[in-house]
């Protein structure tokens, strides 16, 4: 892979589970991922060595290398210390940003980073679940009997669905 002067520095972004680590390429300020491969998760010991062997597959190295990364992970990333949920890697948020090098690292649970892309989403990649028009919210201390969630404890539901990758439909659901 050559890069541009203006590609020179792009940012990696990854979502890391159990089963698979996906990886791509992101030009800061840009949508657009490139080069995007999944590696399976249990041929690597942990995220430094499958960070380092996506960047060698996708032809960089330690001068073309990108200095900041975002990873969603399957697991909460609310502290240094991360362990992801289906997988025995386990390490330290600030020892992975020493290990390759990064000047900026942002972790992120991998909800959450469904949940960031759905700005982006085009609106033919968004499916509608139950037709409807937001209503206002109610006033303090009142709460109907029912809303889009559980009908006896008037819990709200939000859920927002897209078609990711190969059709595959991609969703996000919170309640409160």
């Amino acid at each position: 892979m050559t890069l541009s002067a203006a590609q020179a520095r792009p940012a990696l972004i990854g979502d890391i589970g159990g089963t698979n680590a996906r990886f791509a390429l992101v030009t800061p300020g840009e949508f657009m991922p490139r080069e995007i491969l999944t590696l399976p998760s249990a041929e690597y010991t942990g995220p430094v060595e499958a960070i380092r062997s996506y960047l060698s597959q996708v032809g960089l190295n330690t001068r073309t290398a990108p200095h900041e990364a975002c990873l969603a992970f399957a697991g909460p990333t609310d502290t240094d210390r991360i362990e992801l949920a289906n997988s025995p890697w386990v390490f330290s948020h600030r020892e992975l940003q020493q290990a390759l090098g990064l000047e900026r690292l942002k972790l992120i649970n991998d909800f959450t980073a469904q949940a960031l892309s759905v700005p982006h989403l085009k609106p033919d990649a968004l499916v509608e679940i139950k037709p409807g028009e937001p209503r206002p919210r109610s006033s303090p201390g009142h709460r109907p009997r029912h809303r889009s969630g559980n009908r006896k404890s008037g819990t709200d539901s939000t859920c927002l669905a897209g078609v990711g990758q190969r059709g595959r439909s991609r969703h996000f659901c919170a309640h409160r």
